[in-house]
């Protein structure tokens, strides 16, 4: 009976011995990584990792062999990757003649389409200065929205509403964490149930402190991760496209043309019209469209201006502006006109 525990024990012993010299002698050379002398100097070297579809929210791992080749220890030092997404797990030191891991962890939540990303780690001697994991992974988003970008106000004097519209592969999912900068409010709150083809309200309500936090950060039950930008600029009561206008003149005999569309910035809540001005008599200032509301106020088609100027009134290159003004808000538009002598 005890030779049969003895020859069990030492089968077990012999399997185990078995899986890890395939683990470790057998493994993929291109998951090896060797750092030994090398009289040519030190190199950077770099690794590409490919992860292939995956889904956002989805955790993928890559795990490399690190063999010391030394005589002496080697000390390794993660460095940040460069969207943050990526995390390196590896021993800090690795005696002589050891093998060890470096383990990459990749978790692209809030990403979406083709990434491109760089980790890295830092070793303090051998023939490898420094290895760069080069990350390739196309993200299948979980939740789809836009804009990611949310442009607002410095110094708002009263409520400004931007919203998110929101596509998903499921039907709906539940807020379970909420991240906004103070003075910023959400038209929803955790708990509440987010459906595909819904939007999400984010308004500034008027303040004159710095803000606290640039991003938004909302994040689902179920791994979904929406994450906007938050980016304040200087007090503009009206969205102007082109934001500046420009002339070059190069034809006296030619009238130029340009037409100019103007958002207002604010809540339309009076009669007052859009009254437009510009101290250049040559300049001929007509609105071809008045704005569009919604039954909620809400603008359908912003106002449209044309702006013609007589070429043959201008005698030198000159700089200017167009003064806009609804009720008591104005804002001046740049306008530059360059002659070109013929």
């Amino acid at each position: 009976m005890n030779n049969l525990r003895i020859r069990f024990f030492l089968f077990l012993v012999f399997v185990s011995l078995l899986v890890f010299f395939i683990r470790i002698q057998w493994r993929n050379p291109s998951d090896l990584i060797e750092i030994k002398n090398n009289a040519s100097g030190r190199t950077i070297k770099t690794i590409p990792v490919d992860f292939g579809l995956i889904q956002d929210g989805q955790i993928r791992e890559k795990r490399f062999m690190i063999h010391n080749d030394l005589t002496s220890s080697i000390h390794l030092k993660p460095v940040s990757s460069t969207c943050g997404c990526v995390s390196i797990q590896t021993a800090t030191t690795i005696p002589p003649n050891t093998t060890d891991f470096i383990l990459l962890l990749f978790n692209p939540i809030g990403q979406k389409g083709k990434e491109r990303q760089k980790v890295g780690v830092d070793i303090d001697h051998g023939n490898i200065s420094h290895l760069t994991f080069e990350i390739a992974a196309e993200v299948d988003p979980v939740v789809s929205y836009s804009p990611h970008l949310l442009v607002f106000l410095k110094n708002p004097v009263q409520d400004l509403s931007k919203k998110i519209h929101i596509s998903s592969r499921r039907s709906h999912f539940q807020i379970r964490m909420i991240e906004i900068p103070t003075g910023y409010v959400l038209s929803h709150v955790v708990g509440d149930s987010v459906s595909n083809g819904s939007t999400i309200t984010v308004t500034q309500k008027p303040r004159s402190d710095a803000l606290d936090l640039h991003k938004l950060r909302i994040e689902g039950d179920q791994g979904e991760y929406i994450l906007c930008d938050i980016l304040e600029q200087e007090q503009r009561y009206f969205d102007v496209q082109p934001p500046t206008v420009h002339f070059v003149l190069a034809d006296e005999t030619t009238p130029y043309r340009m037409t100019l569309s103007i958002r207002p910035n604010f809540d339309i809540t009076d009669s007052s019209e859009l009254l437009c001005q510009s101290p250049f008599p040559a300049l001929l200032i007509k609105k071809t469209k008045n704005l569009e509301l919604g039954d909620q106020g809400q603008i359908i088609s912003p106002y449209e201006l044309s702006i013609t100027l007589s070429a043959h009134d201008i005698r030198n290159s000159t700089r200017g502006y167009l003064q806009l003004k609804q009720g008591t808000l104005e804002q001046q538009i740049p306008i530059w006109i360059t002659k070109i002598e013929t």
